[in-house]
């Protein structure tokens, strides 16, 4: 099931942001959802594009390394929010990016939630991933990391082991990695995969961080980032029922 999850979200991902890539020369910060049907892409400074289908747009953000989107698609009513911290006085070497997300569904079928942020380096190649959230009935969660070196959008090359879940209620989890030093510039993206297997509404929600770190860890240099995203999360879900009363 892993590997399934890993493999769908890296294609997702490829295809979201194939075109993308080469029609700016220069890479850039890009959130992208899908739900294989239809997809929108949000860079940095940019607004929502929608590259396939009929997905529509109840609100936007972005600012610098961060960007939040908020819409439908299909039967996923989706919010995400995603952050990039770089740390250093350098601004490169220690890079911290979070993922948060709130996704309502109706029906059966398979989200992915794609986040990626360029121009970091050089790193001793030291990373600590992790997620944390809450499950509902039928559905099931895929969490990875990649990188690329130099600057790929999106990364391909794992980087932290892959986690997934697959029972309901609360779960939390963190992997490290220590794949030796990586020049400058490289890009790092964190891809989630959302299937559910429900025709009744359902909702779930979480938070992912990746972190690079001095040695490699269980996770424990994710918190203050964690709880972060873990506000951003509870920010965004309260102004969709703001939204929808």
């Amino acid at each position: 099931m892993r590997k399934n999850l890993v493999k769908l979200g890296a294609v997702a991902s490829a295809l979201l942001l194939g075109g993308y890539s080469i029609a700016n020369a220069t890479p850039v910060d890009v959130l992208t959802v899908s739900d294989g049907t239809d997809s929108i892409s949000l860079s940095v400074g940019g607004s929502p594009v929608i590259v396939s289908g009929s997905a529509t747009t109840s609100t936007y953000l972005t600012s610098a390394g961060f960007v939040m989107w908020q819409g439908t698609m299909g039967v996923w009513n989706v919010t995400a929010s995603d952050v990039k911290e770089t740390g250093t006085a350098t601004g490169t070497t220690q890079p911290q990016l979070g993922l948060t997300f709130s996704e309502t569904s109706s029906g059966t079928g398979t989200l992915t939630i794609s986040w990626t942020a360029v121009g970091f380096g050089p790193s001793t190649g030291a990373f600590a991933a992790g997620i944390s959230g809450t499950l509902d009935q039928a559905t099931s969660l895929g969490y990875s990391t990649f990188y690329s070196y130099p600057n790929a959008v999106p990364a391909l090359t794992a980087l932290t082991s892959p986690l997934a879940y697959s029972s309901p209620n609360g779960f939390n989890e963190s992997d490290s990695a220590a794949i030796g030093a990586i020049g400058s510039p490289f890009s790092l993206t964190q891809v989630i995969t959302i299937t559910s297997t429900a025709i009744a509404n359902h909702t779930s929600s979480g938070n992912a961080t990746l972190n690079a770190v001095s040695v490699p860890d269980t996770g424990s240099t994710l918190i203050l980032l964690g709880t972060a995203m873990s506000m951003l999360g509870v920010y965004s879900r309260s102004r969709s029922k703001r939204q929808k009363a």
